[in-house]
């Protein structure tokens, strides 16, 4: 992809996401997000366990950058970080947008891509690696704050956000869930997030509820 036409692309996101605020993100959250979630594509497509299994580049750059435009729908002062029906709404948006900015061919399969994003049948490389670099951009530090944002927006304590950490964020990095990214060198930067979150809520939990 040329170097003018990702620069159009994020100018796009930029210009509607930049002064949206978000309670799991604050200001402009979305925009970055999808900023991060694009580069770190670009990161994979520079892997030979990615390049190997040939992804369009093209479609992989416009679905990561534009995964969540249907969020820009919420009349919600400040979004939410659950949006159902986001990702059909973000598919039937980017005709009008990207029209005349990527090709006819692009948008089509990019927007199935989001249609079909929950859809555990339909299988593309593309599609793969968004899901991992979705997912990447939600833990480690990046959570940290996502978290804490969170608890802020909605009037939460230290104490109460700590116990959801407990009761139910850190179980879902347990287990099996790990093995979802099928990839080894996409699997080991989850692993080090991963284990950078963790230890960051255990020191985080020895200070809160330590009496000096």
């Amino acid at each position: 992809m040329e170097a003018e036409t990702e620069g159009k692309m994020v100018d796009i996101m930029r210009n509607i996401f930049i002064d949206r605020e978000e309670d799991s993100g604050g200001l402009g959250y979305r925009f970055f997000h999808s900023y991060r979630v694009y580069k770190m594509c670009k990161v994979f497509l520079s892997m030979n366990e990615v390049s190997s299994k040939n992804p369009d580049e093209d479609v992989l750059l416009t679905v990561a950058l534009f995964h969540d435009i249907g969020r820009s729908k919420s009349s919600d002062k400040v979004m939410k970080a659950v949006m159902p029906g986001h990702d059909e709404e973000s598919a039937k948006m980017l005709h009008k947008l990207l029209d005349g900015v990527v090709a006819d061919s692009v948008i089509k399969t990019t927007a199935g891509i989001l249609h079909n994003y929950l859809d555990d049948n339909y299988k593309s490389i593309e599609k793969e690696l968004l899901s991992y670099a979705d997912d990447l951009d939600e833990i480690g530090a990046l959570d940290v704050w996502r978290m804490f944002t969170f608890a802020a927006y909605n009037k939460r304590t230290a104490a109460k956000q700590l116990d959801y950490w407990k009761d139910k964020e850190s179980k879902k990095y347990s287990g099996a869930w790990i093995n979802r990214f099928r990839i080894e060198s996409i699997k080991k930067i989850a692993e080090d997030r991963i284990r950078t979150l963790n230890d960051f809520m255990l020191e985080f939990d020895k200070e809160f509820n330590t009496i000096v």
